[in-house]
C-alpha cells in the first residue's frame, strides 16, 4: 500500500472503460494520468486528494464525471472537458481550477 501512494505517473489502459469511485484517491505524488479513447466514465472521488496533480486533458470519449472527482487536487490548475461531457455540474471542481472547454 505505501508503495502505491508513491506512484507519479499513471498510464490507463486501452481496455478500461471506468475509472471507478475513488480509484487514485490519496496518491499525494500523482503528477500525470494518461488516458485514451476507451475511457467513457470517470467516477466519483477518483482522482480525491491527488494533491501533485498539475494538468489533466479529459478524452473526447468521457460522457461522465463523477462528483468531486478532482477535489483536493491542490496544484490542479488547468483541466480539459470536453463537449461529450453531458453532466457538467457533477464535475466540482475547486474554486482554485480553471476549466478549458
Amino acid at each position: 500500500m505505501i508503495a502505491s501512494l508513491l506512484l507519479e505517473m499513471i498510464i490507463i489502459d486501452d481496455s478500461v472503460k471506468t475509472i471507478g469511485y475513488g480509484a487514485f484517491h490519496g496518491l499525494s505524488e500523482l503528477k500525470s494520468i494518461t488516458t485514451n479513447d476507451s475511457v467513457l466514465i470517470i467516477g466519483d472521488n477518483a482522482f480525491y486528494g491527488c494533491e501533485k496533480l498539475r494538468t489533466i486533458t479529459i478524452p473526447k470519449s468521457v460522457t461522465y464525471i463523477g462528483n468531486w472527482a478532482f477535489n483536493s487536487c491542490k496544484n490542479l490548475r488547468t483541466i480539459s472537458i470536453p463537449a461529450s461531457v453531458k453532466d457538467r455540474k457533477s464535475t466540482r471542481l475547486n474554486s482554485s481550477h480553471r476549466c478549458i472547454s
